[in-house]
């Protein structure tokens, strides 16, 4: 029997990113994210290159808005992106992608 750890209350990271200021997915949003505060997040792009990082993401101020943080900030471009969300002290990791769109 394989069991599957979900944590409570649920992360749920939405897929899509367009940061154009329209107040609709501007941010990469990760529901319940907050509630682990030495949390970690990572984003890759298809070639599995780290192109943002930080912890402590809050959904308010620490989130990620279409711009690396590696090697110098800059503007990415749409696509297919890969994360990995490590909650911190509770031990859980979610994987997964989302479209970032222009």
């Amino acid at each position: 029997e394989i069991q599957i750890a979900v944590p409570d209350p649920a992360i749920v990271v939405y897929n899509a990113v367009s940061p154009n200021n329209d107040g609709k997915h501007d941010f990469l949003e990760i529901a319940n994210a907050e509630l682990f505060p030495n949390n970690r997040l990572v984003i890759m792009n298809r070639w599995g290159d780290i192109v943002f990082e930080i912890t402590g993401y809050d959904n308010l101020s620490r989130v990620f808005e279409g711009e690396g943080n590696t090697s110098g900030a800059k503007d990415l471009p749409a696509g297919t992106y890969y994360y990995s969300f490590d909650s911190g002290d509770n031990g859980f990791v979610i994987n997964g992608f989302f479209s970032l769109r222009k």
